[in-house]
């Protein structure tokens, strides 16, 4: 068995199928164009990243799904794929635009509606102006969001995944712990983790490693840099693996040297926000709930300024998941086998830095169980 291939069982498969189509019969989306990894793998089986970067899938809400793939990749495609109508393009991007144009002609209709999951605007262009040529009245609408709910709930295959992504993310923690030194570059820093996972078998990663130190830690997205740790710099590292395509999510603060008390004030605050979400996360939870538990920990414990409004995600085969847990997603109740990560934003206190604490974890019917499980203290090198 190829080494990356994940074996999607055909039951499993015919069931997404029909999961998918009742969504597209609820989105009035008569046809799906899929190009997204993520949703390749979950509608087809395919893992082999040549496939993840050209393939494309055709999906219409009666009939046979077709996968079209570049030409040289055909018998892949036959070994991996559970979609057996199987079209070769050529290698240029207009060529496999006009390819899925052709294969999408065949279940058009007057005034056909055709969800696409993601393209850029050249690509979605080419597309469009190929279809439209034979069906002008053709309507095309953004279903990025309705593939991530189809995604939502896990299988038991997907949670043994999630957990192996979280323990291979565990190790990628240590091992930046361990390279924290006075004069190391964040870089060196991130490069150990990224090593150690793939040692432990990550696949790839779809997130970017941060690691800032001193300012930086007030930075949005401070991906490591050149940037030499001083003493007594605060350290935040954000990293995740892959494993069998599923995404893990963990974040630590550290201190390379001495704390001031705004930290350790601040770090304990974040500690105790986080532990009492994930104390009254279950099934039925609503975000507002969440949001409303850490906003009091942080009124409580003086920082209500500073309370961060993107409190966390799902996660799945994609590292942030819709419905992205925040204010305008209050009503939404969390339901069990889906597995959120939180916290997703900093709390920034200028005297302090910028303070994460991040893991994951599993819903359920009466708890939470949190999947990432390296040491969630403030951790001091």
């Amino acid at each position: 068995m190829h080494v990356r291939h994940v074996v999607l069982i055909m039951s499993v498969w015919k069931e997404r199928l029909s999961n998918a189509r009742k969504l597209m019969a609820k989105n009035g989306i008569d046809v799906l164009v899929l190009y997204e990894a993520e949703n390749l793998q979950y509608l087809s089986g395919v893992t082999d990243p040549t496939l993840h970067t050209c393939g494309t899938i055709v999906l219409p809400i009666d009939g046979k799904p077709t996968i079209i793939v570049l030409w040289q990749d055909i018998e892949v495609a036959r070994k991996e794929s559970q979609i057996q109508d199987i079209v070769g393009a050529r290698c240029t991007e207009s060529a496999k635009q006009r390819k899925v144009a052709e294969v999408l002609r065949e279940f058009s209709a007057p005034g056909v509606t055709v969800g696409v999951d993601y393209l850029d605007f050249t690509e979605f262009e080419t597309l469009k102006t190929s279809f439209q040529s034979t069906s002008p009245n053709a309507k095309f609408i953004d279903a990025s969001d309705m593939l991530s709910m189809l995604r939502l709930i896990k299988s038991n295959e997907e949670t043994k995944f999630l957990r192996k992504a979280a323990e291979i993310s565990d190790c990628g923690m240590e091992a930046a712990v361990r390279a924290l030194r006075v004069g190391a570059t964040e870089l060196e820093v991130a490069a150990e983790a990224e090593y150690e996972m793939k040692k432990k078998g990550s696949w790839e990663l779809k997130h970017p490693t941060l690691v800032a130190s001193g300012k930086r830690t007030l930075w949005i997205h401070p991906y490591a840099s050149e940037k030499r740790i001083e003493k007594n710099d605060l350290v935040v590292i954000d990293l995740g693996a892959v494993y069998g395509g599923y995404c893990s999510d963990i974040c630590r603060t550290c201190v390379v040297g001495s704390s001031n008390r705004i930290q350790e004030d601040l770090f304990n605050a974040v500690l105790e926000a986080q532990s009492t979400a994930f104390n009254v996360l279950k099934e039925g939870t609503t975000i507002r709930t969440i949001s409303e538990v850490v906003r009091e920990v942080f009124k409580k414990r003086g920082y209500a300024k500073y309370f961060p409004s993107l409190i966390g995600h799902f996660i799945g085969l994609q590292i942030e998941e819709e419905p992205m847990i925040m204010p305008k997603n209050a009503d939404i109740e969390f339901k069990p086998n889906t597995v959120v990560s939180l916290f997703q934003s900093s709390v920034f206190e200028p005297k302090a830095g910028g303070v994460r604490l991040e893991d994951m974890a599993l819903v359920t019917k009466t708890k939470s169980e949190v999947l990432t499980h390296y040491p969630r203290e403030f951790i001091k090198i």
